[in-house]
């Protein structure tokens, strides 16, 4: 199996060509419907992953601060970008061009178990994410209590952005949880929990 340290001289040794390229903050690395040019492993940095409903409004797919393989599933079902992603802070990209090395790397079993293997561990994720917090109001709670510093969020459009709601509905479940004193107003749009 490839590891993340062994990327360079693993593609190196199947002769293939590929570039290191940096991002800047709000860079984007793919833009949702274009067709896929680059498998990008995100080496170091930050992604935030989302699209757009057709009604125009946002919602995120993951953020994410760890080592990710962007166009993997676009390579293996040979389609556009599904969303968008977009450099959270400065990121360095190791990116393979498609066009030249695209049937070497599907002809190449340990590329396709490496690509397997990230593309089962986003599934794995996103299925118990949302598997184990169904509704709103247990996103808010998990997420406050395990991904906030001090317990607080801080900015209702950001936190709806994050749980994947609207605004509107995640107003309403925090009043909610007010007044049922789990959490507590603490500033303009921070909630603590209790």
């Amino acid at each position: 199996m490839i590891e993340k340290n062994q990327i360079t001289s693993y593609l190196k040794s199947i002769g293939l060509n590929f570039r290191l390229y940096k991002y800047e903050k709000g860079e984007m690395l793919i833009e949702m419907m274009e067709k896929t040019k680059y498998i990008k492993f995100v080496m170091k940095g930050a992604i935030k992953i989302y699209g757009i409903r057709n009604d125009g409004t946002v919602f995120l797919v993951t953020y994410n601060e760890d080592f990710n393989i962007l166009g993997d599933i676009e390579l293996c079902n040979n389609t556009e970008a599904q969303f968008f992603v977009e450099a959270k802070n400065s990121l360095m990209c190791l990116e393979i061009p498609l066009e030249s090395n695209k049937d070497i790397l599907l002809n190449d079993n340990h590329f396709l178990r490496f690509l397997l293997k990230s593309i089962s561990g986003k599934m794995i994720l996103s299925s118990k994410f949302q598997l184990k917090y169904s509704t709103l109001e247990e996103r808010l709670l998990y997420h406050m209590k395990e991904e906030c510093k001090d317990n607080t969020i801080q900015g209702v459009e950001h936190t709806a952005f994050l749980l994947k709601s609207s605004r509107r509905q995640l107003q309403r479940v925090l009043k909610k949880l007010v007044e049922e004193n789990t959490i507590e107003k603490v500033g303009k749009g921070m909630y603590k929990l209790k």
